[in-house]
């Protein structure tokens, strides 16, 4: 079954808005990493030495949304996250969220789907205005807004579903959304 792509309105809220870009993005993302196998899902571009995959920008996705929603926005320590996420951010070498030689398909969009539906569950009954438990990492920044953090999320989105568009038209020539 292929993900269906939600629909966008055309006046909408600002919420609405940025909630229905956001999840339009998420989708076209798990598209993209549907129906690969392992080997599909762990295969780069030829000649270039960029060590993104399907596979690895799935898990990055994944562990952006868990960042942003449950770490910065709730407040969340890494300790208290499920995995693969606390053990993953609490190597020391590598980076882990880049990696996916020894992930299958079928955890990486588990794990992208729990991600997703945790972040749902973290932003549905906040205001736009409100503000992360976790401060800014440059010290005297404040907090981020919500409405800040969905539209970093639509930008994320946005800059690798391309590099997704070319990784997939190489892995079995799937063009499109």
């Amino acid at each position: 079954m292929t993900t269906p792509l939600p629909e966008i309105g055309l006046a909408s809220s600002e919420r609405t808005t940025l909630d229905e870009f956001l999840d339009f993005y998420r989708a076209v993302a798990r598209r993209k990493a549907e129906g690969l196998s392992d080997e599909q899902l762990r295969q780069r571009l030829p000649g270039h030495p960029s060590t993104m995959s399907i596979g690895a920008i799935i898990k990055h996705l994944a562990s952006v949304e868990t960042w942003w929603a449950r770490g910065c926005f709730a407040g969340l320590d890494v300790e208290e996250l499920d995995e693969p996420w606390r053990t993953g951010w609490q190597q020391t070498e590598g980076d882990w969220e880049w990696e996916a030689e020894g992930d299958r398909a079928a955890d990486l969009l588990e794990w992208f789907d729990r991600a997703v539906a945790n972040a749902r569950v973290t932003f549905a009954a906040a205001d736009l205005d409100a503000l992360g438990v976790r401060a800014s990492r440059e010290p005297g920044e404040g907090s981020y807004s919500l409405r800040w953090i969905l539209v970093h999320l639509i930008e994320e989105y946005a800059r690798h579903v391309g590099h997704l568009d070319l990784l997939r038209e190489l892995a079995d020539g799937a063009i499109g959304d």
